[in-house]
């Protein structure tokens, strides 16, 4: 059964969340040196995580920030 999910990462450091903001704040905290990530709509299927591209396409947000951090919805 595939739960809804959101992946934020950037260049192989990546965090998972129940909606983008906590997906985003999550990576922010693992990996304090990184500057942005970015965070895109998927699905947990186990230990996968699956992006199913068609229509509706998944949702993203690119070079997220800590500065914008509040923009990025919570669902």
């Amino acid at each position: 059964m595939a739960t809804k999910a959101f992946k934020a990462g950037l260049n192989g450091a990546y965090s998972y969340g129940s909606n983008p903001r906590e997906a985003a704040t999550k990576f922010f905290e693992e990996h304090p040196s990184r500057r942005k990530c970015g965070v895109i709509e998927g699905e947990l299927e186990g230990d996968f995580f699956v992006v199913k591209y068609g229509k509706p396409w998944p949702r993203r947000w690119i070079n997220v920030t800590k500065a914008v951090l509040g923009d990025v919805p919570t669902e």
